[in-house]
């Protein structure tokens, strides 16, 4: 465990000046001893670099955007003919959160009821605490593949 003292040692990169250093010049000091590791191959402050400089993804969208994958945009009758024939769990989570019961042999319904839900569900937040179960879902209804 790093102590707040042993931090601001680590980051003011030999500046004895810093008694006066306000949010700013700490934020600031930060940033550029990221800039300057987050480059280095040294696994010295490997840990350190991981833990103050990378920022995890926040909602289900930058997840998928970190993974370098996409939402689906173009919704072909054979995705979601396969859908239809697979996800069952789907009516029940639309049912679920919007209060609307699915015709399942409408496919236009079905294709603007996972666009709705697709686009919903992308902007949770990853501490959400159905977060995982979503995110799986969200793989396998709204990436393409």
């Amino acid at each position: 465990m790093i102590t707040k003292e042993s931090f601001k040692n680590l980051i003011k990169d030999g500046n004895s000046e810093t008694g006066t250093w306000k949010e700013q010049e700490w934020s600031d000091a930060l940033k550029k001893w990221c800039e300057k590791n987050l480059v280095l191959k040294s696994a010295e402050n490997q840990e350190k670099v991981e833990k103050y400089c990378i920022k995890p993804p926040l909602t289900i969208k930058e997840r998928i955007e970190r993974c370098g994958k996409r939402v689906v945009t173009d919704w072909d009758d054979e995705k979601l003919e396969r859908m239809l024939q697979s996800d069952f769990q789907f009516f029940t989570d639309f049912a679920f959160a919007t209060g609307t019961v699915l015709n399942r042999f409408n496919k236009s319904e079905f294709k603007a009821a996972l666009i709705q839900w697709c686009t919903s569900n992308i902007k949770i937040e990853l501490n959400h605490t159905n977060a995982n179960d979503i995110w799986t879902k969200v793989q396998a209804r709204c990436l393409d593949s």
